[in-house]
């Protein structure tokens, strides 16, 4: 069973969609909503809300940056310094929610013009497991409306990478949040079934690749 960190890694993704799909202001709608849910679980505990809004700005950012670790590490402390000496629960939800307001209008600017492989980076990243773990090329042309070929060749011009490679890639990251958040109760034969991957030796070998660690190996960490 998941805990509430890969629930609300989840959840960030959720959202995102929305972002992805309605923009800003729908998005922040649905998150003030969330957060709210949040303030009612951790009324008592000023540090479970300190974790829990730290968890969903890790997910937003981790979405949004891409592969990009010193950008995703520099907001999240920036964004969550505020919120995070606020000591009533209340404040920090406050205060979260207008960080997240302005970060985004200044996200938008930064990168107004997206390009094609950018969008379906952040398809990719905001997509719910189930989907990811089915989730093909074809699928994705589909989504799109392009041909499978033209949306590959496209998105290697834009990224440098294969569109396939793209896809393993966000698999294996979402399997070492669930190897991470589950150690000691999921096997990675459970995960890597989560992600897509048929064949655990495979999925083995793949994540070494991309992490330099067995998938047995991160949970022991």
């Amino acid at each position: 069973m998941a805990t509430k960190f890969t629930e609300t890694l989840e959840v960030s993704r959720q959202l995102l969609k929305i972002y992805q799909e309605h923009g800003r202001r729908r998005f922040l709608d649905m998150m003030a909503t969330q957060t709210a849910i949040l303030a009612d679980e951790c009324r008592h505990d000023p540090r479970e809300i300190n974790s829990r809004l730290s968890t969903i700005l890790f997910g937003i950012l981790s979405v949004l940056y891409s592969n990009e670790s010193e950008q995703i590490m520099r907001n999240q402390v920036r964004l969550a310094e505020n919120f995070i000496n606020e000591p009533a629960t209340n404040g920090k939800i406050r205060i979260f929610l207008d960080e997240l307001d302005r970060f985004l209008a200044v996200y938008e600017e930064e990168r107004q013009e997206k390009t094609f492989s950018d969008r379906i980076l952040m398809h990719l990243a905001t997509c719910p497991l189930p989907e990811l773990r089915r989730l093909t090329i074809s699928s994705l042309a589909e989504t799109f409306d392009y041909h499978p070929n033209y949306l590959s060749n496209k998105f290697s011009k834009e990224q440098g990478v294969t569109l396939q490679q793209s896809i393993t890639t966000e698999k294996l990251n979402r399997a070492w949040c669930l190897l991470k958040d589950n150690t000691g109760r999921t096997s990675v034969k459970q995960v890597s079934q989560q992600i897509g991957f048929a064949d655990p030796a495979y999925f083995s070998q793949l994540f070494k690749k991309h992490f330099g660690l067995l998938p047995h190996e991160t949970q022991e960490h």
